[in-house]
């Protein structure tokens, strides 16, 4: 059996469930005199990811994970290439509703980087 790669991820559920959205990096910065925090989005480019189910919401607990599937949830989880950039902050556009991102989450098996799991807030409908 050959080992997983990042070529299994980008040739499986990316090709048969990703969609394309627009990814913004953002760059926050505080004033030195009010302490505001002003967000700066780089101009958007196009990326692939696979949507799991969204109205599933993974929270963390002390017990370990919880699973919920509540009307009106506005936590999404999402899947990425493990080569692409994406950090905490940026900003996903998907039929014009605005997510932000809330974790990125590496995922490897052995010493290969298959994909990123990442946390999705819905900010705009």
């Amino acid at each position: 059996m050959a080992t997983p790669t990042s070529s299994d991820f980008e040739n499986g559920p990316l090709v048969d469930h990703g969609v394309t959205v627009t990814h913004e990096v953002n760059t926050v910065t505080i004033d030195n005199l009010t302490g505001d925090r002003q967000d700066s989005f780089a101009t958007g480019t196009s990326i692939s990811i696979v949507f799991e189910n969204p109205n599933k919401v993974h929270e963390l607990l002390n017990s370990g994970e919880l699973e919920t599937a509540e009307e009106g949830d506005s936590t999404v989880r999402a899947f990425v290439k493990g080569d692409v950039t994406i950090s905490h902050e940026d900003r996903i556009t998907w039929n014009s509703a605005k997510f932000r991102v809330e974790s990125v989450s590496p995922r490897y098996f052995g010493a290969n980087l298959i994909f990123k799991t990442i946390k999705l807030i819905l900010v705009t409908p």
